[in-house]
Formats: C-alpha cells, sequence, structure tokens
C-alpha cells in the first residue's frame, strides 16, 4: 500500500503519495498562453485545422471531440500564441468545462 503525505495546496490539506513532490506552475512552465479562434459565422466547413477549447475536454480530462470546432489553415498560420506542440500541457478553467 503506498504511503501518503499531507500538504498544503491554497486553503486546503490534501494527501498525495508520499515520492510526489508539489511544484508550482512557475516551476514547471516557462509561458502560460491562451488562444482563440474566429467567430463562428466566420467558419467554414472547408475549415481543416482542429480547435481545441474547455468544451473539448470533460471533467475527467478526457478529449469530447463529438462536435469538432475547427478554424481555418490561414487563421491557424496568423496565430501568435495558443498552438499545442509536444511537450506542453493543455490547461483548462475548470469553470468553462461543459459538464459543470
Amino acid at each position: 500500500m503506498p504511503e501518503y503525505k499531507e500538504v498544503q495546496i491554497g486553503p486546503k490539506k490534501m494527501k498525495i503519495p508520499k515520492d510526489w513532490s508539489l511544484e508550482t506552475f512557475s516551476d514547471v512552465i516557462s509561458t502560460l498562453e491562451s488562444g482563440g479562434r474566429p467567430k463562428t459565422d466566420e467558419r467554414s466547413e472547408n475549415d481543416s485545422v482542429l480547435s481545441i477549447g474547455g468544451a473539448h475536454i470533460s471533467s475527467e480530462g478526457e478529449f469530447k471531440l463529438s462536435e469538432p470546432v475547427r478554424i481555418s489553415e490561414e487563421y491557424y498560420s496568423k496565430m501568435n500564441s495558443g498552438k499545442i506542440n509536444n511537450f506542453y500541457y493543455l490547461v483548462v478553467d475548470p469553470k468553462r468545462l461543459p459538464d459543470r
């Protein structure tokens, strides 16, 4: 049976596995970006780049792509932030999750 330790996270005390460490975002990431997408009436059925937002992630952290949103390659190529690459984390505000 794993051993646990008690840690303080904000106002809450929680138990985590003893061999885990608790880090702040600034300790593990160097940049926090926010993306965007064109308004609904500016999108087309021909758009090909998948755009993932809070509505596409369940409260369990699984992707829900039954209603995908796509943007044009032109719009994507002009984006200066919000692009996910290898070794990036996708962080979503829990208030933006659809099943909350």
